[in-house]
């Protein structure tokens, strides 16, 4: 490369340093989500633009010749010195613009986001945020065909295709009607809610697939289940309790204001753990938008320090 002007592409760079970070190819091409003989072709493709040999294998291990040594420390410092030019270019914009779509199940959807979203937009006040609502299976569906950009969800989600975070913590609680003879107990056993009326999540909810995962770790025979109705939302699940049509399980984040109200009671369920987790979950890609990255930097922080729950 003496002598010429050939212009070098970055990406050669950051997947040098990649390579050198983890001291193997196939590593780098797992972080890089490239093959690994892409990888391969890439420090192959340095080494003839500057004639000189880089790396050397040793076992399924890479070293790196002194010439690698020199290029490794200028490479580093020409990548610091491309952030140290993003972040001042950033910092002289107006600020995060763009839109932002959301999917979200039910829960998260109508008990959690609103606040979170109006702490998003008094950071990012330019942001345009749209959220969508559905079960788990339709929200997810919506991620994987790119009509939300992000979302969260009551259930883990198993597709190498999305990433999956905490986003918040959850806890399913037995509530019955406040005229109910279980209403004047502190507590009641699995076995006995098997004998009462039901109110249901539909097929594809997050809290209907955790709930029924659960009962059935315990014994219990889901196919026993006196299942009255199969409703849509928690708060059509709720409503269904306060007229007294059955009992349920629902999140605790959505019965504050029926139980302050006196309209339900919520005893504790003896034998069985009901803790769940919200999950974040988003599309595996090199970039994100500005919006997107911030609100994923904003649900980094302990969401109980929000106190979400009495709002």
């Amino acid at each position: 490369m003496k002598g010429t002007a050939t212009p070098v592409n970055l990406n050669l760079f950051i997947t040098f340093v990649r390579v050198v970070e983890k001291k193997s190819l196939s590593g780098a091409a797992r972080d890089l989500f490239l093959t690994q003989p892409a990888v391969s072709k890439q420090i192959q493709t340095l080494e003839e633009l500057f004639g000189v040999q880089l790396m050397e294998r040793v076992g399924r291990r890479i070293r790196l010749t002194e010439a690698g040594e020199i290029f490794y420390q200028h490479a580093l410092e020409i990548l610091g010195i491309l952030e140290e030019l993003n972040d001042d270019l950033i910092r002289t914009t107006a600020g995060v613009r763009g839109r932002l779509l959301i999917g979200a199940s039910t829960v998260p959807g109508h008990y959690i986001l609103p606040s979170f979203i109006g702490r998003y937009k008094r950071q990012y006040p330019e942001v345009k945020v749209s959220l969508e609502i559905g079960d788990t299976g339709s929200v997810v569906n919506s991620l994987l065909e790119q009509r939300v950009d992000l979302a969260v969800v009551g259930a883990t989600v198993k597709n190498n295709k999305l990433v999956s975070t905490l986003f918040a913590a959850d806890q399913l609680r037995l509530i019955v009607p406040a005229a109910h003879p279980l209403a004047t107990r502190t507590s009641i056993r699995i076995e006995e809610i098997v004998q009462e009326n039901l109110i249901w999540r539909e097929k594809g909810s997050g809290t209907r697939r955790v709930l029924e995962d659960r009962l059935a770790d315990q014994g219990v025979n889901l196919d026993k289940l006196n299942i009255l109705l199969e409703l849509g939302s928690t708060e059509a699940v709720i409503t269904a309790v306060e007229e007294g049509l059955g009992i349920a399980l629902v999140s605790q984040w959505a019965i504050g204001k029926s139980t302050a109200l006196g309209r339900i009671v919520s005893p504790e369920l003896e034998g069985i753990d009901l803790k769940r987790n919200l999950y974040l979950i988003y599309r595996r890609q090199k970039i994100y938008s500005r919006a997107m990255q911030a609100f994923l930097d904003l649900s980094k922080l302990d969401l109980s320090k929000f106190d979400l729950s009495k709002k």
